[in-house]
Parts: structure tokens; sequence; C-alpha cells
């Protein structure tokens, strides 16, 4: 992990670092999109002339940014603050669910 000589100390590759909470936002983010692309697929397949509720406009636009906005809200507070990186999913999918039960439901409320 480091190698040292003199008194002069120097990392290796294998040297444990401090970014993986900005990976796990990332994961997750990409995790998040997977899914949200595989039940936006799977509607269109399933029922190619009634996808209404599944589409880009507006349900599928406001999950996207809310999924940015929340991987990004969550993983570089957890960053910054040095939480352990597995506090990045724990929080920030729940979050997105949560996201995404809102904008239905408010979906829901707005269309006749």
């Amino acid at each position: 992990m480091t190698l040292a000589e003199d008194g002069v100390r120097q990392d290796t590759l294998e040297a444990p670092r401090d970014e993986l909470q900005a990976n796990a936002a990332v994961g997750v983010l990409a995790g998040l999109l997977a899914v949200q692309f595989l039940v936006f697929g799977a509607a269109r397949l399933v029922r190619p002339l009634d996808h209404a509720p599944l589409t880009w406009e507006p349900y599928g636009r406001w999950l996207l940014f809310s999924a940015f906005g929340v991987c990004f809200g969550v993983g570089l507070p957890a960053a910054w603050a040095g939480l352990p990186w597995w506090t990045v999913p724990l929080a920030a999918v729940p979050l997105a669910a949560g996201a995404a039960f809102w904008f239905r439901l408010r979906l829901r409320r707005r269309t006749p």
C-alpha cells in the first residue's frame, strides 16, 4: 500500500482512496436510470397503444431530473462529510422512490 524509504512515503495504486461516495452515487444513478428505462420500455412493449402515464412528457422527464438531483444531492454531502459509501444508496434509493411516488400522485391529480 505504501512505499517508504529514508522518511519519505509514497502511496501505491492499491492505497485506499476517499472517492467511494462519488462512485456509489454514480452507480446508484446508473441503477435508477436502468430501472426507469426498463419500466418505460416494458410498458411500451406490453401496451404499445396505451402507455399513457409512462411517457417522457411529463413523468419520464421528472423522474430523470429527480434521479440526478437525488444522487448528487446525497452523494456530494456524503463525500464532503466523510460518511461511509454505503449510506449513499441507503439514502438515495428511498428518496428516489418517494419522488417517483410523489410525481405519480401529482400526475394522477392533474389529469382528469
